[in-house]
């Protein structure tokens, strides 16, 4: 009985945690809503969109060919922190970035999206 409830409070705990992590990401992800602006370089443009179809590739082969989530949303986390590097982020690099997003987070891809139509109404 003991070990059990031991057990129970380890895994309350490690989910915990990982819960905190995953909170981390989201916001991570919604504070790159500020960086979003349709007027960058086209080297810069350039650049984000390679990342964004490399990790296209990445994760559209881990999800549908080897079936692993895991590293289709570490590759997603890596491109977060591409974008957290850059002074802005091209409005639709970041819409395709939430499409992509979308089966892993749904709500905050929908809020995202529907904020990025708010604010950028006459360019999109």
């Amino acid at each position: 009985m003991f070990s059990l409830f031991v057990s129970s409070c380890i895994d309350i705990f490690v989910c915990k945690g990982a819960f905190f992590k995953l909170k981390e990401k989201i916001k991570k992800i919604f504070n790159l809503f500020d960086k979003v602006d349709f007027n960058i370089s086209e080297e810069d443009k350039k650049k984000q969109l390679a990342e964004l179809h490399k990790t296209i590739k990445k994760v559209k082969e881990d999800v549908l060919v080897r079936w692993q989530p895991n590293t289709a949303i570490a590759a997603m986390m890596e491109l977060t922190n591409f974008f957290v590097k850059q002074e802005k982020i091209d409005l639709n690099v970041f819409i395709d970035f939430l499409r992509l997003l979308s089966p892993f987070a749904p709500f905050t891809a929908e809020y995202l999206y529907s904020e990025s139509l708010k604010k950028f109404s006459d360019k999109v």
